[in-house]
């Protein structure tokens, strides 16, 4: 199989060539083969199986915003969370289902060591409940599912930053999801990163560790609005990080209040967001209300 994904060139900071940030960017390109019963091999540029906010990319996740200490204490990407490579992929296990994944992908190029050396990027997750099939995963699934999942990812590139200056991450993440009696869905997901330069200027703001634990209450009984019919969803985010070099006036922590109004799962729902956000470096603190939506065909 293979598939092909495209995003405004603007998105993530990129400008273009032009400094005008119009136009399109290839965001996914890939093809998948299935070797064999228990390996699937993929190539091209794709999201590496870093972590499981990444694997969900942002419209699976369980919040309307995408983790920041993700891509701040988390990991290297060439454009929104993706990068080129090939990665081998399976699962195996009944009663506990684990899954793999090794990639072998492009990372940081720096040739000044003279060697362009490629990021190797390994995680296994462990599910205790139901499987989750596949090479992506979701942070929620409304109750379709009962999930205990634990994640470990580890990452290095030799010489990433020139000789002698390697690049190495790694993650925890978990999920715990279970539909309760009454017919509500509780989640809680919790990650842990830390990231590591080697004292890389390239580094600065980005070397040390973060965290975020999320919990929230799918409610069991539906609410109408003319003729769209959902369910109400709150939840609640701490985010934080603790970096070698703090830059003034980046997010030191956050927290997100939401009211989700569950129509379709993944693919229609609203939210209204309230953020408290701390920044570093004696800079005033941030509030913002946002509300969005999200719709799939």
């Amino acid at each position: 199989s293979a598939y092909l994904h495209t995003d405004i060139n603007g998105a993530q900071g990129f400008a273009g060539d032009d400094g005008q940030g119009d136009g399109v960017r290839i965001l996914d390109a890939a093809i998948d083969y299935k070797l064999t019963e228990d390996v699937t091999v993929k190539m091209g540029r794709f999201l590496p199986p870093t972590d499981r906010s990444n694997l969900s990319g942002p419209f699976f996740l369980n919040n309307y915003t995408f983790p920041w200490v993700q891509f701040t204490n988390g990991y290297y990407d060439v454009f929104q969370g993706r990068d080129d490579g090939v990665a081998f992929y399976g699962e195996r296990g009944e009663d506990i289902q684990v899954k793999w994944s090794l990639a072998l992908m492009e990372g940081y190029d720096d040739t000044s060591a003279g060697d362009d050396n490629l990021w190797m990027v390994g995680r296994v997750v462990m599910n205790f409940l139901d499987p989750e099939e596949g090479y992506f995963n979701s942070s929620t699934y409304y109750g379709e599912k009962d999930i205990a999942a634990l994640g470990f990812t580890f990452s290095n590139q030799n010489d990433a930053h020139g000789a002698g200056m390697d690049y190495t991450a790694w993650s925890l993440d978990a999920l715990l999801e279970t539909a309760l009696d009454g017919g509500g869905v509780a989640t809680v997901e919790a990650a842990y990163y830390d990231r590591d330069h080697d004292g890389a200027a390239v580094g600065n703001g980005l070397q040390g560790e973060g965290y975020f634990v999320l919990g929230s209450y799918l409610m069991a009984d539906s609410i109408s609005i003319g003729d769209i019919e959902g369910r109400l969803q709150p939840s609640i985010r701490f985010q934080a990080s603790d970096r070698d070099v703090q830059p003034n006036g980046s997010i030191d922590r956050s927290v997100d209040y939401s009211l989700n109004y569950i129509i379709h799962g993944h693919s229609a729902r609203v939210s209204v967001i309230f953020q408290d956000i701390n920044l570093s470096g004696g800079v005033e603190d941030q509030q913002n209300l946002i509300i969005g939506g999200q719709i799939r065909f």
